[in-house]
């Protein structure tokens, strides 16, 4: 018996290219034509605080706002994840919960003393406790495949980001893209491994080399498609 619905995201750091290529995917329509009768393609937010004023306040001063700010994302992505069983379709997400644990969670408590701050502690634990629960009562599927956009040099990362000039970001400084591109590092390198001490089921793993210009992010997308497609087939 067919399942109802193929879970795919997009992983990878800031400015690797996830919005891009989901754009593109939206603009060229090439996955609706594929789907049965009922079914419908779904855009997932990132599911994060778009107020400007907050991301600003955050990028502002991490060492007292991260914990408050990802727990508050926490709570955002797993409303949001709770929507994704009942799809009839392909559902399109931007950045897993997981991912976002073990990259900007895992940032956060590498740059600032823990053992000195109880609420760091305690919060940090609270996260855990949520995801463990959203996982494990199915509040939080896990996709079938990860599309990893890997843009290894934060340098890229850099100017990408002062390209795009996005609102709310204009506090965000150099040591932080670069200590938070290292986390990406880390988190993709033991990606089966996280997945497996969370006690669930790794996606299936696709890697692009996103440090591309445009044109390379287009093919990228392409292949998403394909990939995509075969997957709906195949589910």
């Amino acid at each position: 018996m067919k399942r109802d619905n193929v879970y795919v995201c997009f992983s990878g750091p800031i400015c690797a290219g996830k919005d891009t290529i989901i754009d593109l995917l939206r603009a060229r329509g090439n996955l609706e034509p594929l789907l049965e009768p009922e079914h419908q393609v779904f855009y997932l937010s990132e599911a994060i605080n778009h107020d400007t004023a907050v991301l600003d306040a955050y990028y502002q001063d991490q060492n007292r706002t991260g914990i408050p700010f990802e727990l508050a994302t926490l709570c955002t992505r797993l409303v949001l994840a709770s929507s994704i069983p009942k799809k009839q379709g392909i559902v399109i997400g931007n950045r897993h919960i997981i991912e976002a644990r073990h990259t900007f969670v895992e940032y956060a408590q590498r740059t600032r003393d823990t053992k000195a701050d109880p609420f760091f502690r305690e919060a940090e634990g609270y996260y855990d406790s949520l995801l463990h629960i959203a996982l494990k009562n199915g509040t939080l599927p896990i996709p079938d495949i990860t599309f990893y956009l890997d843009v290894s040099d934060p340098e890229i990362i850099l100017k990408r980001n002062r390209t795009r000039n996005a609102a709310g970001e204009g506090s965000i400084n150099t040591e932080y893209l670069k200590g938070i591109t290292e986390e990406f590092r880390r988190y993709i390198a033991n990606f089966e491994q996280i997945h497996q001490n969370w006690s669930v089921k790794s996606p299936r793993l696709k890697v692009f080399d996103a440090s591309v210009k445009k044109e390379g992010l287009a093919k990228i997308a392409e292949e998403c498609e394909k990939i995509i497609g075969e997957a709906y087939r195949q589910r």
